[in-house]
């Protein structure tokens, strides 16, 4: 876009005319402010710790003041003014789209009367400022988008992350009392507390125009979490703000949702500060667009197998829903299309063989993903697992909880591997039975594994 000559002046004159106005009706009597019912919600009490938040909230309701009926009465004078004409007809011929010009225009006077209004601004200074912000936007400068979201599952027991990764900053820090004292009118409130309090809040800006690259930025965000650490991360709500009067749908959107259970939960301490932010760094820009695109008509491996792993993520009782789920993950990065002959044997085998690389005890693996997969077996067919399969559980794991997150932080670390290694699914799985004959990876292979911007750990239990 390029500014037109006579654009300052256009905005310039209708401000004067809307100062003017306002000026004016509010001498005649016109203008009343009016009342708004208003539920602020206020925390009696307030505990973070490693479970997550817990509140006890209290529901109270005040009268505010609002201008909005006067805004619009003032609004409608104007519209009909050679100058709001001008103004639109100058804008049309910037954006080339004369509905969107109109739209524009409408949200730059509604700015003008929030400032002489609400703010009870009616300095020129005050108006300029107006004029000067919608200029430079209309000129093709960004404005940037600014996106805040709650999110359970993620336990913040240490310093707040923050980082930049490819132009947009991130911040990630535990919430705090303020964050759950909000104040909402009572047309869109519920009248119900949530029934789940976020345990972390998110922060993402952008000095891009495209709000959309905020919210797709959080959309990997979510996913590069749960691929960290196995946990139920999970976006509750989110707002998004900004300064645009071009894009008005952008300048002010909240997007609420039921919120899912954290069954398991991510929990993270000082040590993880350095290491999450180089591995956010990392793996948010290759979240493929899949993970969060539904309904694709022929969805790639890894997006089969990141659908499977949050189904498993945020399965609740019983624990045996979770394995099919998990080792229905595992067959989309492990198994052959088709399968074949002894799919559990190559699966449990192929997943401790490619972990052992980096330091996980082949045996183990193979013989976790074994029980798994009996587990998984009498569920499909309409069972649940006997007395001595958790006896065997027990034995090996210490607890059914403990033995769950085993099995999905497989899922995780193979997950992990592969989107660091998007198209090399099928030679990755040659080289893994070749290793079986050869006691070890070929050359390129092991240098191929080693070259990885973000290694998986090793299991250490619960955190």
């Amino acid at each position: 876009m390029s500014g037109e000559p006579n654009l300052v002046d256009a905005l310039e004159s209708l401000s004067q005319l809307a100062c003017a106005v306002t000026s004016e009706e509010d001498a005649q009597g016109s203008l009343h402010s009016g009342k708004e019912l208003r539920l602020c919600w206020i925390c009696e009490t307030f505990e973070y710790t490693e479970h997550g938040v817990k509140s006890q909230l209290k529901g109270t309701s005040a009268i505010k003041e609002t201008w909005h009926t006067a805004s619009l009465h003032v609004r409608g004078l104007l519209k009909d003014s050679e100058e709001w004409g001008s103004a639109v007809d100058v804008i049309a011929g910037i954006l080339n789209d004369r509905e969107r010009a109109e739209r524009a225009t409408e949200a730059f006077v509604s700015t003008l009367l929030r400032v002489l209004l609400e703010e009870e601004q009616w300095e020129q200074a005050a108006l300029k400022r107006v004029v000067e912000d919608f200029s430079h936007e209309l000129a093709g400068n960004p404005v940037g988008y600014r996106l805040q979201a709650e999110m359970g599952g993620l336990i913040m027991l240490g310093s707040p992350i923050q980082l930049t990764c490819e132009g947009m900053e991130i911040s990630i820090r535990r919430t705090v009392q303020e964050d759950l004292e909000t104040e909402e009118t009572a047309f869109t409130s519920s009248g119900t507390h949530p029934a789940s309090y976020p345990s972390a809040i998110v922060s993402l800006h952008s000095p891009s125009n495209d709000s959309g690259a905020v919210q797709e930025g959080l959309r990997r965000l979510e996913a590069a979490l749960r691929l960290y650490e196995v946990g139920s991360v999970d976006v509750y709500s989110w707002q998004g703000s900004s300064t645009s009067l071009v894009d008005m749908p952008a300048g002010k959107v909240i997007h609420r949702k039921k919120p899912r259970p954290d069954v398991e939960k991510a929990i993270l301490r000082d040590r993880d500060s350095e290491r999450l932010t180089a591995f956010l760094k990392h793996i948010v820009p290759m979240v493929p667009d899949s993970f969060f695109t539904p309904n694709l008509p022929n969805p790639e491996p890894s997006a089969i197998a990141y659908t499977r792993y949050c189904d498993a993520l945020f399965a609740t009782n019983p624990y045996e829903y979770r394995m099919p789920n998990a080792i229905i993950s595992l067959e989309a990065l492990l198994l052959e299309a088709g399968g074949g002959q002894e799919l559990s044997f190559k699966l449990c085998a192929r997943a401790g063989r490619l972990l052992s690389h980096f330091g996980e005890d082949a045996v183990v693996i193979r013989d976790c993903l074994r029980l798994a997969y009996h587990i998984r077996s009498r569920y499909v067919h309409g069972g649940l697992a006997s007395k001595k399969d958790n006896s065997k559980v027990l034995r090996a794991h210490g607890s059914i909880a403990i033995f769950s997150r085993a099995v999905l932080d497989c899922v995780r670390k193979v997950l992990l591997i592969m989107v660091q290694l998007p198209d090399a699914k099928d030679a990755l799985l040659q080289a893994i039975d070749a290793a079986f004959v050869q006691g070890c990876f070929e050359d390129a292979v092991t240098k191929q594994l080693d070259a990885l911007a973000e290694p998986p750990r090793a299991f250490k239990g619960h955190p």
